[in-house]
């Protein structure tokens, strides 16, 4: 007959087997993933000292969660107050389930037709789907080659029966019912660019007089009922913010999702 203490003794011996398998197994069978979360930087332009740069973030399993560019609130005083300006920016290679080839961060001190609507000074940040060489081959003048309906989306038109392409950029779809259309001061929107039928970019677009209030915003984005180019990852928001304590304005396109 075995005494208590004995059987106490065993099931405690046994017991503490049984634990040190149990750590062993868990050690053994499950690993920590890595995080593949960061922000890489793209390219870095600079203008009269001030710099402006192009970035992607991605989310722990690799994948994009925000595109965009920021740059130096300084930036604004350096800016002429005739003409036009093109910064050309690259993206990261992290940045390469983005539908997107290259950026440009344009500046109208004029702005630019409609004038009665988009004649204030602003920014045009173009997010392009092709590269420069493309870009270079986009002429101005009417584009007779019709969008297929599901790549536009609802409420996005030309404003006009003939579309028309800006050179080295395409034609521009507008929301329609946006503010600036319905007796309200243009101050951003978004816009689809189109030639030829293909998508080539996507662009928020904000005046001077708005980055001055210092806003801190993000905006839906109207979506399409389909891409022609599947796999990627496509906004559907943009934001626009302000960093006090850094003194820099940034402008993202967010929520991405794969289409």
């Amino acid at each position: 007959m075995l005494r208590y203490s004995t059987v106490v003794r065993s099931f405690a011996v046994a017991s503490a087997a049984v634990v040190a398998l149990s750590f062993a197994g868990c050690s053994d069978d499950e690993t920590t993933t890595p995080s593949k979360a960061g922000t890489f930087i793209g390219e870095t332009e600079t203008f009269d000292s001030k710099t402006m740069k192009s970035w992607v973030k991605l989310d722990d399993n690799g994948n994009p969660a925000s595109v965009g560019v920021t740059f130096e609130e300084s930036l604004m005083a350096s800016l002429p107050v005739t003409g036009a300006l093109s910064f050309h920016l690259m993206l990261p290679t992290q940045a390469a389930m983005l539908p997107y080839q290259h950026i440009t961060l344009d500046w109208n001190a004029n702005g630019h037709d409609p004038m009665p609507i988009y004649g204030h000074p602003h920014f045009d940040l173009h997010f392009y789907t092709i590269d420069t060489n493309e870009r270079k081959e986009i002429v101005p003048g009417p584009d007779f080659v019709p969008v297929e309906s599901k790549y536009i989306p609802t409420d996005y038109g030309t404003g006009s029966d003939t579309a028309f392409a800006a050179p080295m950029m395409g034609v521009h779809y507008v929301d329609l019912t946006s503010h600036e259309f319905h007796g309200h001061d243009f101050d951003h929107t978004f816009i689809y660019g189109f030639y030829k039928g293909k998508l080539v970019f996507q662009e928020p677009m904000f005046t001077k007089a708005y980055l001055e209030t210092k806003p801190n915003i993000t905006a839906e984005i109207k979506q399409p009922a389909s891409f022609a180019r599947t796999g990627l990852y496509y906004p559907t928001k943009y934001s626009i913010k302000y960093d006090a304590a850094k003194k820099e304005y940034t402008f993202a396109l967010e929520g991405l999702t794969k289409r």
